[in-house]
């Protein structure tokens, strides 16, 4: 027989090979107890945005899409889809909540309930960061002065036990809070970095989710960051609908950026204002020169008007495209709404993500249809002199709107609206 010839030192060895493992199986049970109460004591909500529906809505729906996402398994809160009961609000707030998000708007300091929800974290030492738009000033003792005045139906949040002296002392208070300006022009390029702040990862972690091919264009004033909120959260929620379709994937262009002669189909987000952007101008007429691209129009606000004959008007005086390039602008946005919109509207408060994915689904399926190109329509309000009305705004004459309404592309355009 074959006798070991040094048996102490196969001892050691089996002894360290059973201290491994047990070791290994004391820390896979720590992780796993770890990992327990971690889940069981986890707040409900990493990020509560506190937001004014209507100045930042959308850029709400947006950071939630992609918080969500770059931190799997958490949730970010947002009223259209968390919120069921209006009493809960400051609950959420003070103990569901680890980190709270002020989403700086310019008159955010003046909605009672964003207030309310500012003096709940206050109260609770709730970690908070403040995302600040340009426009924003910080709220200084004139302000917390008039604030009475300002808010004057600020004495709901009593209800609440919210009084004016923890108003003032919040509003102190945020001159402290951690803080991040909001670039003067929200962009892709400007979007994911930001969120990868705000998520405490650094740029070399930042993902993009947004595929930048200009084939199928998302188009949007790049100097209204709700509408390029809008853009973007509706192209993350098209893509995934496109994939394995004819069509490539939709992507928010950016300015100074061209449409390219490849373009096979383009989405326009109309919003407050749009048209006297000079890059939403550039955009459109490059797009109506293409042969083969069709647009649809995208309602991105509930207030948004169908353009009017006191629109053009308004129109002329701030455009810097001679006579003719303006009335082929005109003639442009005219055939644009030929095209029956999409309503898409990211700042609703009824715009769960639930619908805002139907719509999406809505959408994606008018970009596979077969539509007629942008070039075309114009070129038929052409033959039909449909434009005389806008030669005649350049000649100083005001026109009725019963004139436009005689009109037959006017007709259609206030037809596709209301659908």
């Amino acid at each position: 027989s074959v006798t070991d010839s040094n048996p102490a030192a196969s001892m050691a060895m089996v002894m360290a090979f059973v201290v491994i493992m047990l070791l290994s199986i004391l820390l896979n049970l720590l992780n796993g107890g770890y990992r327990y109460f971690q889940q069981k004591y986890r707040k409900q909500f990493r990020f509560f945005t506190c937001h004014q529906k209507n100045a930042a809505g959308s850029m709400a729906r947006f950071l939630k899409m992609e918080l969500e996402l770059r931190n799997p398994g958490t949730k970010t809160f947002i009223d259209c889809d968390d919120l069921t009961d209006l009493t809960r609000l400051f609950s959420y707030v003070g103990q569901d909540t680890e980190t709270f998000l002020i989403l700086g708007s310019p008159a955010i300091l003046t909605r009672k309930w964003c207030v309310g929800e500012m003096v709940t974290a206050h109260r609770n030492n709730v970690k908070t960061l403040l995302l600040s738009w340009p426009a924003f000033l910080k709220p200084d003792e004139k302000f917390i002065e008039h604030f009475p005045t300002l808010v004057p139906d600020y004495g709901e949040l009593a209800n609440h036990g919210i009084g004016l002296s923890d108003v003032a002392k919040t509003f102190r208070w945020l001159h402290t809070v951690a803080s991040h300006n909001l670039p003067e022009k929200f962009t892709p390029s400007s979007a994911f970095p930001l969120v990868s702040m705000l998520c405490g990862q650094s740029l070399s972690a930042c993902r993009m989710t947004t595929f930048y091919s200009t084939d199928c264009p998302v188009l949007a004033n790049p100097g209204d960051t709700e509408a390029m909120a809008t853009a973007m959260v509706l192209s993350s929620m098209l893509n995934p609908k496109l994939i394995g379709t004819r069509l490539p994937l939709t992507s928010v262009l950016e300015e100074g950026n061209d449409v390219l002669d490849g373009a096979q189909v383009a989405l326009m987000i109309c919003s407050s204002n749009c048209w006297k952007s000079a890059q939403v101008e550039r955009w459109l007429l490059q797009t109506s020169q293409l042969p083969s691209c069709g647009v649809i129009p995208v309602i991105a606000e509930d207030n948004f008007l169908v353009p009017s004959p006191s629109m053009y008007e308004e129109l002329r005086p701030t455009s810097l495209l001679d006579q003719q390039e303006f009335q082929r602008y005109c003639m442009v946005i005219k055939a644009l709404f030929q095209e029956i919109a999409v309503v898409f509207v990211p700042q609703n408060y009824s715009s769960t993500h639930e619908d805002l994915l139907l719509r999406a689904n809505q959408a994606a399926g008018r970009l596979q249809a077969t539509l007629t190109p942008l070039a075309e329509k114009v070129r038929a309000i052409e033959d039909r002199d449909g434009y005389k009305h806008i030669a005649e705004i350049d000649k100083g004459v005001t026109l009725k709107e019963d004139d436009w309404k005689e009109d037959p592309v006017f007709r259609e355009t206030l037809l596709s609206a209301t659908l």
